[in-house]
């Protein structure tokens, strides 16, 4: 199965109304779409490229770093990026765009509308289960520091219930 087949059927299992754009000549593939993850509107860009052997999953939040915060986001992706085992990862560009990004090499490999539900899957599950702490870091005066140390409390009463069961 191509890239653009699976591309294809996946958009089909999700009942979206959208189309896929090809380019036959450059072999490549895109989908553009919002999609809702904890009441919010995200951008989701799926690339692929039959030349390259290569998907790209692209999941953006609707709101943006404000100015001089990329230096502490960062600091915060890379505790989420080595922290929390996902198949891509998180960024915020030096506009304040924040944006989780998963590329899959297929050489070698048959590619799948399930590969491409499960890059979708570990998008929406880093957003779903960090995103109060990208806000509050991205958007208030809230530093690094603060936001680490609400992980560190949450993980302690997370061992705490887990002691108890």
């Amino acid at each position: 199965m191509s890239i653009r087949q699976a591309l294809e059927e996946f958009l089909e299992s999700t009942e979206w109304n959208e189309e896929i754009e090809n380019d036959v000549e450059s072999g490549e593939s895109s989908l553009s779409t919002r999609l809702n993850v904890m009441n919010q509107l995200f951008e989701l860009d799926i690339f692929g490229n039959e030349k390259q052997d290569r998907i790209i999953l692209l999941l953006t939040p609707p709101f943006r770093a404000i100015e001089g915060k990329q230096a502490e986001l960062c600091q915060l992706f890379n505790y989420l990026n080595e922290t929390y085992l996902f198949t891509g990862r998180l960024s915020v560009g030096r506009n304040g765009r924040i944006r989780y990004k998963a590329i899959h090499d297929t050489d070698g490999l048959e590619p799948s509308p399930e590969m491409i539900r499960n890059m979708l899957n570990s998008a929406v599950a880093i957003f779903e289960r960090h995103i109060e702490q990208i806000a509050a870091l991205a958007m208030t005066k809230q530093s690094y520091i603060e936001t680490l140390a609400d992980y560190e409390k949450k993980e302690a009463l997370r061992e705490a219930r887990n002691n108890l069961n």
